[in-house]
């Protein structure tokens, strides 16, 4: 379980940019949006949540797996005014569906404007939902080629919805721009505002799991440092079992943590050494490090 955990807290950090997207919209102008946003509700008309038994894909919806990946991710986001929740659709479907508690003020906005903005966030962890398919194949033996992203209005409108599969191609436009623009270094790009903002969302969102993240440079190496909370008590197993339960975490991220070089690299004009993944007790202890390095 505290393995599991940690696999989904690292993923949970790298999704934030995606809860945080569309709170500050573009101001721009077209009256189709709201008929944009009937197509893309009835193209989930066929979504369903399972009362029967039978196929892997219900068995583990109607188990407590699930509904504590609900629990945990819904308190997670709390703070950035999120609930989560899961659907299925058979026989290959799972659907995260995050719903605004607040309503989203959209006026102005067409849908082409809402996608464009979230399209870019769901391109910079589309690996990490491709790496969770493989992880929900495994672990469960669930034939699951999809994992859908909706995100609906506080009236249950919406928003957007994106599918993932395996073979998921970038859907935003590649015209090189960067959108937080270059740096000089990569201590430059931890020193910035961007970089500040991203480690305050991140500790937000992982406010009620026992566990703080910070984001420091060593060199031209990437660091994370993840401080956790006695209460979990991972520093109290015996310590192969903890390291075996970090590296597990570290390589079932290994598809993002790679994504994260190519990012930037185009994002910031940054090509990065290595990306050290540290774990700390809540005192400062090291408990495990290990980097990634940029092959």
């Amino acid at each position: 379980m505290k393995k599991r955990f940690l696999v989904l807290a690292m993923s949970l950090v790298m999704m934030l940019s995606v809860a945080a997207c569309g709170s500050k919209p573009a101001d721009k102008n077209d009256s189709d949006r709201r008929d944009d946003e009937t197509k893309v509700e009835e193209s989930l008309e066929e979504t369903t949540s399972p009362d029967e038994e039978g196929s892997p894909l219900a068995d583990w919806y109607n188990g407590e797996d699930r509904k504590t990946l609900e629990d945990t991710i819904s308190s997670m986001f709390e703070s950035q005014g999120l609930t989560f929740f899961v659907e299925i659709e058979e026989p290959d479907t799972i659907i995260y569906n995050y719903k605004y508690t607040e309503p989203l003020d959209l006026d102005g906005l067409s849908q082409d404007d809402i996608n464009a903005s979230f399209d870019a966030n769901i391109d910079s962890i589309a690996s990490t939902i491709i790496s969770d398919i493989g992880n929900y194949q495994r672990t469960y033996g669930i034939p699951l080629t999809t994992i859908r992203v909706v995100y609906l209005n506080s009236d249950d409108s919406v928003v957007y919805s994106k599918d993932i599969s395996e073979d998921y191609e970038s859907s935003s436009s590649d015209d090189g721009s960067a959108s937080g623009g270059a740096y000089d270094s990569l201590q430059a790009w931890v020193e910035s505002d961007e970089a500040k903002l991203a480690v305050q969302q991140s500790n937000d969102a992982l406010a009620s799991s026992g566990m703080t993240v910070n984001i420091s440079a060593d060199g031209n190496v990437l660091v994370y440092e993840y401080y956790l909370s006695d209460e979990l008590g991972i520093s109290e197993l015996p310590e192969d079992q903890m390291t075996a339960s970090f590296e597990s975490t570290v390589e079932a991220q290994k598809a993002s943590i790679t994504s994260l070089f190519e990012s930037f690299e185009t994002m910031y004009g940054l090509k990065v050494e290595a990306i050290r993944y540290s774990y700390f007790t809540e005192g400062g202890e090291e408990l495990y490090s290990t980097d990634i390095t940029n092959e």
